[in-house]
């Protein structure tokens, strides 16, 4: 399952994965973010809680896509948006630190975590350090527990 909404005053995006899991889930989540979300050129950050993720099942055409498809949507957002990925999970762990390596042209300030805290605490101090803006508390073990349950 994979839910996606802006939090924080629409001052960012929270994608929330969970259950058995798919990137080709992920990927026709996103294809239209840009349309769904108009406000996609001023948010400051973006989380990707992928912490309740039971099973995760991963194609490399379908990874592939998924890096063409964030390269592309990185053209509407800030240069330099930081995105924190929670992933609790070897697997997931290991497959964000590989998008991460992979999205790198995307300009993107992007770091994996295995906790909502620590994921949170570095996106505020990387939103104040790049944009000089100061993020209200996001409360992430929250807005997380409520996707997906």
């Amino acid at each position: 399952m994979v839910d996606i909404r802006e939090i924080a005053n629409r001052s960012g995006l929270l994608i929330v994965c969970s259950g058995d899991f798919d990137l080709k889930e992920l990927y026709e989540a996103k294809i239209n973010l840009q349309d769904r979300f108009p406000s996609i050129g001023s948010w400051y950050f973006a989380v990707v809680d992928l912490s309740n993720v039971s099973q995760l099942n991963v194609g490399a055409a379908d990874f592939d896509r998924l890096v063409e498809l964030d390269r592309r949507l990185s053209r509407f957002t800030r240069p330099g948006l930081p995105v924190a990925i929670i992933a609790r999970g070897e697997l997931p762990f290991g497959v964000s630190r590989m998008w991460q390596s992979s999205t790198d042209p995307t300009g993107w300030d992007s770091r994996v975590f295995r906790d909502r805290i620590s994921a949170e605490v570095w996106l505020r101090d990387r939103v104040r350090a790049v944009f000089s803006f100061v993020m209200p508390a996001l409360h992430l073990e929250r807005a997380s527990a409520s996707s997906s349950g």
